[in-house]
């Protein structure tokens, strides 16, 4: 964004949906784990809470990039 690298900003753009997949994967694998090991559930919710924080953040970065290219 103190650039104006419009480059940049589309490789940011582009490599959100690649964020988002591995979130999913993330996700759905999570979910498994706590199925079997429910032991596990406590930790799992904090991982699928950072993971979701991740993604969030990824999503604030192609806001930023989105708003480069149309400057």
């Amino acid at each position: 964004y103190v650039h104006l690298d419009v480059r940049l900003a589309r490789t940011v753009c582009q490599q959100d949906e690649a964020v988002d997949e591995l979130n999913r994967k993330i996700i759905n694998e999570l979910a498994d784990l706590m199925k079997r090991r429910p032991d596990l559930v406590d930790p799992g919710i904090h991982l699928f809470s950072a993971s979701r924080q991740i993604e969030r953040i990824a999503d604030h970065a192609t806001n930023i990039a989105e708003d480069v290219v149309y400057l």
